[in-house]
């Protein structure tokens, strides 16, 4: 590598780092999960019979009334419910002392209460997810709002919403945590100056 001009070397001096990082942050992810998911069951129950009744339609002579429009508004009705239930969550990425005090907090607690690894594990997650979540945003709301949730509650969550719902924030904050921050090419501004979202 070559040396640096004097003029370079002045530029590389008068850089400011700590002026540059007064607005940075840590990486963020969000995931969406439902509380209503028992509603899918039911969906897919409709969606079958919306088919069947399709199919007898083609059978049927014009005076029989069909049931299809009272069992799609049945289906619209339902998937309203399950739309209306969705949160999308916000996590972010840890330092790496907020890391090792989750991890000496867990192994503290492990010990004191002579868990078994599952437990540990568990409990591990949870306090991740607690300090990790920052914020939420339902259907209702107009702006996000900042959260901020026990360990207690992330595995009260879990028990109600299922494991694989919560596997979805949880692999929200690895992204956070573990991937390069990037937008999709998709939705950038392209050169020509139009907006690929409108066109």
């Amino acid at each position: 590598m070559s040396d640096l001009t004097q003029e370079q070397a002045q530029e590389a001096l008068d850089f400011n780092v700590d002026e540059w990082l007064s607005d940075a942050n840590l990486p963020e992810e969000s995931a969406q999960i439902y509380k209503r998911a028992d509603v899918i069951s039911e969906l897919t129950r409709l969606k079958g019979e919306i088919e069947i009744e399709r199919e007898a339609d083609l059978e049927r002579s014009a005076s029989e009334e069909s049931p299809v429009k009272e069992l799609r508004r049945k289906y619209e009705h339902l998937a309203r419910v399950f739309g209306d239930s969705a949160m999308t969550v916000y996590v972010r990425a840890l330092t790496p002392d907020e890391k090792e005090l989750i991890r000496k907090e867990n192994e503290e607690a492990s010990e004191k209460g002579k868990w078994e690894k599952a437990k540990e594990n568990r409990d591990f997650a949870a306090r991740l997810l607690s300090k990790s979540i920052v914020g939420i945003k339902t259907p209702t709301d107009e702006e996000r709002k900042p959260v901020f949730w026990s360990p207690a509650t992330i595995i009260k969550m879990e028990d109600k919403l299922g494991t694989t719902q919560m596997n979805q924030v949880m692999y929200a904050y690895q992204t956070a945590q573990n991937a390069m921050p990037k937008v999709d090419a998709d939705f950038l501004p392209s050169r020509s100056g139009s907006d690929p979202i409108q066109d």
